[in-house]
């Protein structure tokens, strides 16, 4: 009787543990989905206020509302802005401008009527129809390219008005598939994903029409979108709801009491040569859930020990240059790195304990389970203040920190953004359980170091990856951007040393008071953009970014298309001229953005080069040359980087090239006649039959070997040669076009005119007016 009894209540036991785990796992997924719709629509609120913002202050894109026919020069100014202001958005966007009065649109690809315009539909009845203060749910854009591409995106509509009357309006167009994936990077968890549902609410249905209670729900205030968390591990699996629990526990209670009863009526009649049934102890070893736990995180920590390069492995005894405290100058540090990774397995098995509260001072951050509210409050105002979404005076902050028991003596704030080198390659190495540590070390390492000199500080991953770092100096006889600097370069030297990895940090303007901190933090975000330039391991402030010119789109697409020309031609210094290109485009502003469209543009303009070669070059380049920029927009994060991928892939096409045309003679005779059209094109009298005599063969012959082997014809390229030294000379010098004319072939300024004219579709003069504006 007792073995049932026992029995019973384990049962009664394992139920209500079951649901209260069921339970606490909601509830975190809960908070961890409101994080992530506040970080997303952060990032889409970020991108409505930027683009307003561009609009309201912008003049080439306010000159599209003039209502007037725009000239060469403004077209391209504006769509330059355009382009400029996409790359510069955190979520992958297209932007386009309507004028109603001049019922046109402008987008970064040109200028079209409103009719002719793909997006037509949505301005006609979203305009029209006042629709214009919401994002929209997934909806199909078509490209305005000659395929017709169509991709599907989220979009906002805001009025361009000059009161009382609207002038037109500027759409942002958001790829699901980027914001997705951007929403996704929120999270650090491999048993979970979060689905956007967008205008959908199916109560936690799924595609089959179940309830889906492994996922949990949540509506932003702001989009009005459903967010859902979908556990990967438990997708067949159906915890026991409370009501169900309830049930459960009525309908066995009678059942053992009917078994108790059993038991008891059998004990006192055994049957007929059978001996009393004797009371035997039910014995067991029990195994706690504390002992199980223990028992996980102690093998988990070990198996990260035991994997080289791994953070638990270095966590013991690190020094921090210039802690105080310690004659080798640890400070503590070994204790902090000593107990990260048991308080990350802690966290791991309790997804509740995630979430600490920041550590009032620069020690050792303590968890409080009991103040997850409080953490979570402050990592909101501070992510609020950086990013501009809160505005408070010194009073309110004060009061606010105040509330949170957090420290506010300070004289000034200091700002400054670190991100992690290598993203995708140390997002492919360690799982997530060891992305966090290292995170927990970089966070207690700078603590640390700032507490060595006195500093307060507030931490905040602002992404995955991007630690902002506020600082509360209350030194005011030391330069704040002077100890800025010095602390960010001994925990960059620190983490490089200890950990093994880089931190690239941009450091934002000195503010003097709370309410300058959001600009702090855009200057700390824009020099931090700039890490393409100054490289991975880089520390940027004002003085490093100043000295860099914006990027001139046009001339650098320009000088590339020339090198993917060369090296389909097979020209010798193809790969010197990419050089050249790189070193022009290192004393540029090349931001994130702008590097991946310069990855883009290279795939583009080698892809455009492809197509004139024969039919089993271009199958190469599509299966084994395109995937492979699809990888450099993944991984790649500077210029040198790109440098590096550049040469090595376009260095292996060239060999397919070159094994391809060694095995035709007709190449050679081709080449022989580029080189000698590349000697003579300034003279009027160079013709298909003055080569064909040099080289001593047919006209006829040698036109169509040209147009093989080199993909272009002859007379083309003849034209080319000349009009690409024309270019040159309106851009570099001040002589006048007939002189221009003169010197590159043509006997006359009109039918130099005439040709440039019909290729460029700009006129020579427009030409030289347009590249010095740019």
């Amino acid at each position: 009787m007792l073995s049932i009894v026992v029995i019973a209540l384990i049962f009664f036991a394992v139920v209500a543990l079951a649901g209260a785990s069921a339970d606490d796992q909601q509830e975190s997924q809960r908070t961890i989905l409101e994080r992530i719709i506040y970080q997303a629509d952060a990032s889409l609120l970020l991108a409505e206020r930027n683009t307003i913002s561009e609009l309201l202050t912008n003049k080439a894109l306010q000159q599209f509302y003039s209502n007037r026919a725009m000239t060469v020069a403004e077209e391209a100014q504006t769509r330059r802005s355009l382009r400029e202001l996409e790359a510069s958005l955190p979520v992958h966007s297209s932007i386009y401008l309507y004028d109603h009065g001049a019922q046109r649109v402008i987008s970064a690809a040109g200028i079209r009527s409103l009719y002719q315009f793909p997006d037509q539909a949505y301005i006609l009845d979203h305009y029209r129809g006042e629709i214009t203060a919401q994002w929209t749910g997934p909806r199909f854009l078509r490209e305005g390219d000659e395929e017709g591409r169509t991709r599907q995106v989220v979009s906002l509509m805001r009025v361009f008005a000059d009161a009382p009357s609207k002038r037109g309006a500027i759409i942002i167009n958001v790829d699901t598939d980027a914001l997705e994936r951007k929403v996704n990077t929120f999270i650090e968890s491999a048993a979970g994903s979060v689905e956007l549902l967008y205008g959908a609410s199916d109560g936690g249905m799924t595609s089959e029409g179940k309830e889906a209670v492994t996922s949990t729900l949540v509506r932003s205030e702001y989009t009005g979108w459903m967010y859902r968390w979908k556990n990967e591990y438990l997708s067949g699996y159906v915890p026991i709801s409370p009501e169900h629990r309830r049930w459960a526990g009525v309908a066995l209670l009678p059942t053992t009491v009917a078994l108790v009863f059993l038991t008891m009526a059998v004990r006192r009649r055994p049957g007929p040569g059978q001996p009393e049934a004797a009371e035997s102890g039910f014995g067991w070893e029990t195994a706690g859930r504390c002992e199980a736990e223990e028992r996980i995180a102690a093998e988990a920590i070990l198996a990260v020990r035991d994997h080289p390069g791994q953070l638990a492995e270095q966590a013991c005894g690190l020094p921090i240059s210039g802690a105080r405290g310690q004659p080798d100058g640890r400070a503590g540090a070994g204790n902090v790195m000593t107990i990260a990774p048991d308080e990350m397995c802690q966290e791991a098995l309790d997804p509740k304990s995630s979430v600490q509260p920041a550590a009032p001072t620069g020690g050792v951050q303590e968890a409080v389970p009991d103040d997850e509210w409080r953490s979570l409050q402050s990592q909101r105002l501070d992510y609020d203040l950086l990013t501009g979404h809160v505005m408070l005076t010194e009073a309110q902050y004060i009061s606010r920190l105040s509330e949170l028991q957090l420290p506010h003596r300070y004289d000034r704030i200091g700002v400054f953004l670190a991100e992690i080198d290598g993203q995708a390659a140390f997002a492919a190495q360690y799982p997530a359980r060891d992305r966090q540590l290292f995170r927990y070390a970089m966070e207690q390492s700078l603590q640390e170091a700032a507490g060595a000199h006195g500093l307060s500080t507030r931490l905040v991953w602002m992404t995955s990856h991007r630690l902002a770092c506020v600082l509360h100096l209350r030194s005011p006889e030391q330069e704040p951007p002077r100890l800025v600097a010095a602390l960010a370069d001994e925990w960059q030297g620190w983490v490089q040393q200890y950990l093994r990895m880089s931190v690239s940090i941009g450091i934002g303007t000195d503010a003097k008071s709370v309410e300058t901190i959001a600009a702090s933090y855009r200057s700390a975000q824009d020099n931090l953009s700039l890490k393409p330039v100054f490289g991975a391991g880089a520390r940027i402030d004002d003085t490093c970014s100043s000295c860099k010119r914006s990027l001139d789109s046009y001339a650098d697409l320009q000088a590339l298309e020339q090198v993917a020309r060369s090296l389909r031609m097979m020209e010798a210094d193809w790969q010197g001229k990419l050089v050249l290109w790189f070193k022009a485009l290192r004393e540029g502003r090349v931001t994130k953005q702008d590097l991946t469209m310069l990855i883009h543009s290279a795939m583009v303009q080698m892809e455009k080069e492809v197509t004139v070669l024969p039919a089993n070059i271009q199958h190469q380049w599509k299966e084994a040359f395109i995937p492979r920029f699809a990888e450099m927009k993944e991984h790649v994060e500077t210029l040198d980087e790109l440098e590096v991928e550049l040469i090595k892939e376009w260095s292996a096409f060239a060999q397919v090239l070159e094994e391809e045309r060694e095995a035709r003679r007709p190449y050679h005779l081709a080449m022989q006649a580029k080189a000698y059209v590349d000697r003579h094109f300034t003279e009027p009298s160079l013709s298909l039959a003055a080569v064909s005599s040099a080289l001593q063969v047919r006209p006829s012959a040698l036109s169509q070997i040209f147009k093989e082997e080199l993909g272009v014809k002859f007379v083309d390229y003849v034209i080319q040669s000349r009009l690409e030294h024309a270019k040159r000379m309106l851009a570099e010098t001040d002589e006048p076009i007939q002189s221009i004319a003169e010197q590159s072939g043509y006997p006359n300024h009109i039918s130099f005119y005439r040709a440039f004219k019909k290729v460029l579709n700009i006129p020579p003069g427009e030409y030289r007016n347009v590249y010095r504006m740019q």
